[in-house]
């Protein structure tokens, strides 16, 4: 067999990255008013950006890229609930949840992509940018519902389209890298973990 032919696909967490990347730019540019999309427009980014992030996760699943799966599953379901609490509302859907709820919910995924973040250490540099921008985009979105200061806002819009830059650069190398079966792309690999933990380049 040839050595193409034993190294592990990059299509879970490359496809994962790279879907990533849209979604939350256009989510927290949107969000922040930095952009005026259509509700309409914005369920169907969310959705199927999440719905690619799914996908990946449970191909990582399959391939025994459980980082990643543990990482992709939920951030997918997490885009499907923006989708009721802000893209539905906005179109007359339901009503607009109070603003201590979102701040409570958005502080428990920021909570949850700072594990993600931690993990991160042990993968590569690119990815604790990605992690970090996206934990203090939600962050700072969530004190944004409780405090009528713009400023807010627009820092998580910046850092939601930082982590939205990185994941990109992200996926786009572990899928350029594994199609070359050579680092061309560097994503700051920190350590040479066995892929279960670390979900490597060759990925």
């Amino acid at each position: 067999m040839s050595s193409s032919a034993n190294r592990p696909s990059a299509g879970g967490p490359g496809l994962g990255y790279i879907a990533l990347a849209p979604t939350v730019a256009l989510f927290t540019l949107n969000h922040a008013g930095a952009t005026r999309i259509a509700p309409e427009i914005m369920i169907f980014v969310l959705l199927i950006g999440g719905a690619m992030q799914i996908i990946a996760g449970l191909q990582a699943r399959l391939n025994g890229q459980f980082a990643s799966a543990a990482a992709f599953i939920p951030l997918g379901l997490f885009w499907f609930s923006m989708v009721g609490f802000y893209q539905f509302p906005a179109m007359g859907i339901g009503h607009i949840s109070s603003p201590l709820n979102m701040l409570i919910y958005l502080t428990m995924w920021g909570l949850f992509v700072a594990i993600l973040y931690l993990g991160s250490f042990q993968q590569s540099r690119a990815l604790q940018l990605v992690f970090s921008m996206l934990m203090i985009s939600l962050l700072l979105m969530a004190i944004s519902e409780i405090r009528d200061n713009q400023v807010f806002d627009s820092a998580a819009a910046t850092a939601g389209v930082v982590s939205g830059l990185a994941a990109f650069y992200t996926g786009l190398a572990k899928w350029v890298n594994a199609g070359l079966g050579r680092v061309l792309l560097p994503i700051g690999q920190v350590s040479s973990l066995d892929a279960e933990v670390e979900d490597p380049v060759a990925h």
